[in-house]
């Protein structure tokens, strides 16, 4: 990899070029039920007390909930010529970058939240509609080149995808009686879990324009970022209620009918009353009662890419962005620039900004960025952006929901 980057690096570089050293990271987290508490926690890893869980288990309601988590380290070097008028060339190789990524998407019910972080005791003698729910989790490392066709951004990249999960259930039930001695469930489900080398052939596409007249200024761009497939490579499939083509694919091609079984408690001393002791004595009986199919399976799929559109006024804008991730709905973003200062060489700004969507229900954000440049010379020498997302959940983490934070460096060299 090291010698396609020094390749990429030098195509395109006939004439006077500048390069630029982009270091940045960025995450984001959000959810209409969970708190940023537990967003935190369940996205770097940490400790869930049940005080955490008690706070927001008045908003596990409901079947359509949602939570997400997505993070980025990037190292990217950008080629722009040295002078910006001149278009001799109409295809010019923009530059590289490399980037390790990872994150969640998952669309679930509050009941499935119940059992899943409260376990079943807490709602003896209920049933739980766990009804319908997505999951899918990646991470991997990646790299990409980008290129410029006057008003058209281009981008190739492979990427390796160490890790891919995707869990689904329909019609789930999940019940407990009365005396704590009877577990009954029902309902489908299917997994998939591929670890190890899973290539990725993903692209990049950013359309822009710029109008200014009579001192209006207007800037549009559209853009999809690492659309592509995935292909998994010997994943396990289990699955429980659903029907598969035989040769290749990743989603049952239909759902049937399942039994409702039942399981009850095992005799045991009162020393031995643990969760653990009950599993070990009917994890035989719990999987032949549950009927698993367990099979290989390899095929691609698509990729978590990134959709957005922009419209710039000059101080307001205003941009629509959706994830192809489970849970993620379109999220509309309203801001206002602020030039905080400028002089001769030097330029700084903020911009407050509130979005609406995602996996959240809103969020008020902030942005700040810096420039200090050469004036003799018409290429910016260090630039700054730091930007803040859900400062209330950075406020109140235990009551709140949403945060995440970006920082992009760029300077020349």
């Amino acid at each position: 990899m090291r010698r396609v980057v020094v390749l990429l690096m030098f195509v395109g570089l006939g004439r006077a070029t500048a390069q630029e050293i982009l270091p940045g990271f960025y995450f984001e987290t959000g959810s209409t039920a969970l708190s940023q508490a537990m967003l935190n926690r369940l996205a770097f890893g940490g400790y869930i007390s049940p005080e955490i869980v008690s706070k927001s288990e008045s908003k596990w309601k409901g079947a359509d909930l949602s939570s997400g988590a997505i993070y980025e380290w990037s190292l990217g070097m950008n080629s722009r010529p040295v002078d910006l008028k001149d278009s001799s060339r109409q295809l010019e190789f923009q530059g590289v970058h490399v980037a390790k990524f990872g994150g969640f998407g998952a669309q679930h019910s509050g009941d499935a939240l119940k059992l899943a972080f409260r376990g079943n005791l807490p709602y003896v003698g209920e049933t739980l509609e766990l009804g319908r729910n997505r999951l899918l989790a990646y991470s991997g490392f990646g790299l990409q080149s980008e290129f410029k066709y006057k008003s058209h951004y281009v981008g190739f990249g492979v990427a390796n995808y160490s890790s891919y999960r995707s869990f689904e259930t329909h019609d789930m039930v999940f019940s407990t009686d009365s005396a704590a001695e009877r577990l009954s469930m029902n309902g489908q489900w299917s997994s998939v879990n591929a670890s190890g080398n899973n290539v990725a052939l993903q692209g990049y596409y950013r359309w822009s324009h710029v109008k200014n007249d009579g001192g209006k200024f207007h800037y549009w761009s559209a853009t999809v970022y690492n659309i592509g497939f995935v292909h998994l490579s010997k994943a396990q499939v289990e699955s429980r209620g659903a029907q598969w083509d035989l040769n290749k694919g990743f989603r049952p091609l239909a759902w049937q009918g399942t039994d409702e079984v039942q399981w009850s408690q095992s005799v045991l001393a009162p020393r031995d009353l643990q969760v653990s002791d009950w599993l070990t004595n009917k994890k035989d009986t719990l999987i032949q009662g549950l009927d698993i199919l367990d099979q290989e399976r390899s095929g691609w799929v698509l990729t978590p890419f990134r959709a957005q559109f922009m419209h710039n006024t000059g101080s307001f804008t205003a941009v629509v962005t959706y994830r192809n991730l489970p849970g993620f709905a379109p999220r509309l973003s309203f801001s206002h620039g602020f030039n905080a200062g400028f002089k001769s060489g030097r330029s700084m700004g903020f911009s407050p900004a509130i979005s609406l969507g995602g996996w959240d229900t809103y969020d008020i954000n902030f942005q700040f960025w810096l420039l200090k440049y050469n004036t003799e010379e018409p290429m910016n020498r260090l630039s700054v952006n730091v930007s803040l997302q859900g400062l209330e959940a950075w406020v109140a983490p235990q009551n709140q929901h949403g945060a995440g934070a970006s920082l992009y460096i760029g300077y020349r060299i």
